[in-house]
């Protein structure tokens, strides 16, 4: 979906390789969008380690769980946003935009 919007994307098979690519490449990753629940870490622990590296960079929570309880809890704890799977390509691109600071009318869908 990102690629189709014009992102670059770098993928992670899970959440400990997701902390390492981002540890090797932190300079070129201008956002990280992070599944709750992944191999061999979770994507709040990730989060939690990539804050370490980069603790400004923006993040967005993605779960089939709905915002509720615990994940309302973890987005607040430091993630930019929180989208419910199965979600829509536009609302990706508008909470990409969102965390991004690009405007709606720059940005062509």
């Amino acid at each position: 979906m990102l690629e189709t919007l014009g992102y670059e994307v770098i993928e992670a098979r899970d959440g400990l390789e997701a902390v390492e690519i981002f540890r090797r490449r932190a300079a070129e990753i201008d956002l990280v969008i992070l599944d709750l629940v992944m191999p061999r870490l979770t994507g709040e622990a990730a989060l939690g380690q990539i804050r370490r590296i980069a603790p400004a960079v923006p993040a967005i929570l993605v779960s089939g769980y709905d915002e509720s309880g615990r994940i309302r809890e973890i987005v607040e704890a430091g993630f930019g946003g929180f989208l419910q799977k199965p979600f829509r390509r536009q609302d990706l691109g508008k909470k990409v935009r969102e965390l991004l600071g690009v405007s709606d009318l720059s940005a062509a869908e």
